[in-house]
């Protein structure tokens, strides 16, 4: 199907948790197809939990500037730099200045993705989507997580690692939570 364990991420979904009953339910059967659907069924129509917003506060992100930064996104022109085709996620747009990393935690931060989010909520078009997603696979291919799982942050090589603690928690919480919601 895809480049990644579909049996393993059913199987570690929270057995516990009521709404996803026919989603376990599917995949006991072996419908492995329809247990995704159940899957994305139950996070579409969930209600809780609500993160840093409530779908009646949609209506507040109406800002055609916000399209166009959607816009700058999917053509791959992130804090004032034009990739290209390919995000290239070890890039420093400040190498050639007295070693700014500030730039780079920036780009691994990914709190560029908020446009993408906002702008797919707002007009249902699958593009938005679909960047993220492409944005978040080329991003986990550039930086797998296991070779930066036991590096000591001092080590880390300059201008950083994508991996460091503090990149990490802020681009879960401040933009892949959000963006995921």
């Amino acid at each position: 199907m895809e480049d990644w364990d579909v049996n393993a991420l059913l199987t570690d979904l929270d057995g516990a948790c009521p709404g996803l009953a026919k989603v376990r339910r599917e995949k006991e059967n072996g419908n492995i197809s329809k247990a995704l659907g159940e899957l994305v069924a139950h996070f579409r129509n969930r209600s809780m939990p609500v993160y840093l917003f409530d779908e009646s506060d949609i209506s507040k992100f109406d800002d055609p500037s916000l399209i166009a930064e959607a816009e700058r996104v999917c053509d791959h022109e992130i804090l004032g730099y034009s990739f290209g085709e390919q995000i290239d996620w070890h890039f420093n747009a400040t190498a050639e200045t007295p070693r700014d990393s500030e730039w780079t935690w920036s780009l691994v931060r990914h709190n560029f993705w908020m446009p993408l989010a906002r702008a797919y909520r707002l007009t249902k078009q699958e593009k938005y989507a679909r960047e993220f997603v492409s944005q978040l696979k080329s991003f986990v291919a550039a930086w797998p997580v296991e070779p930066h799982m036991d590096t000591f942050q001092a080590n880390m090589k300059y201008p950083g690692d994508a991996w460091r603690s503090i990149d990490a928690a802020i681009r879960i919480y401040a933009a892949w939570l959000p963006a995921m919601a």
